[in-house]
């Protein structure tokens, strides 16, 4: 609120983080990384209340289960290694790179449901997400994909070049 103009924000370590109301008009890219007690509402206020968020890093954010992390403008999403991730709403008309590696409870459904709510994803990396089953991803955006350390039924749903015909590169 005291820094009106304030474009870039980066807080990743900050442990004892937990709930800030970080917002802002002009606030264009944000690094949580590592802020291990952010809540799903704390994000979930980011998203909302900064319309011109386009980066967002919340790699290793062990607490978060279901935020809501969404953005007209968010072209870049990290959320590696959130441990907790179960149930989040991601999306975003101009996200084009999604990593979600080592989301280990990750399921199919919320995986299906970003891929679907992001037109213009190229890139998504799920590496190590154990939970995942059969995932059916259809974008027809999508051209990598990163899937190491997952099963072969994960990866035959997952990067089906009938569902996602721009898919030039899989990794697994």
């Amino acid at each position: 609120e005291r820094s009106p103009r304030l474009a870039t924000l980066m807080l990743s370590l900050c442990t004892s983080l937990y709930a800030p109301r970080l917002h802002g008009e002009h606030l264009a890219e944000v690094n949580l990384s590592g802020c291990s007690q952010l809540t799903d509402g704390a994000v979930s206020f980011l998203c909302r209340s900064s319309p011109r968020l386009s980066r967002l890093g919340l790699s290793l954010c062990a607490a978060l289960a279901a935020p809501k992390v969404c953005g007209a403008c968010l072209t870049r999403l990290d959320m590696a290694h959130c441990e907790a991730l179960a149930n989040p709403t991601l999306g975003g008309p101009r996200l084009t790179e999604l990593n979600l590696c080592g989301c280990a409870r990750l399921p199919d459904g919320p995986l299906e449901a970003a891929c679907a709510a992001c037109p213009a994803l190229q890139r998504l990396c799920v590496d190590g997400c154990a939970a995942l089953r059969e995932p059916r991803l259809a974008s027809a955006t999508l051209q990598a994909l990163s899937c190491q350390g997952i099963s072969p039924q994960v990866l035959g749903a997952a990067s089906d070049r009938t569902r996602c015909p721009a898919l030039l590169k899989v990794r697994s």
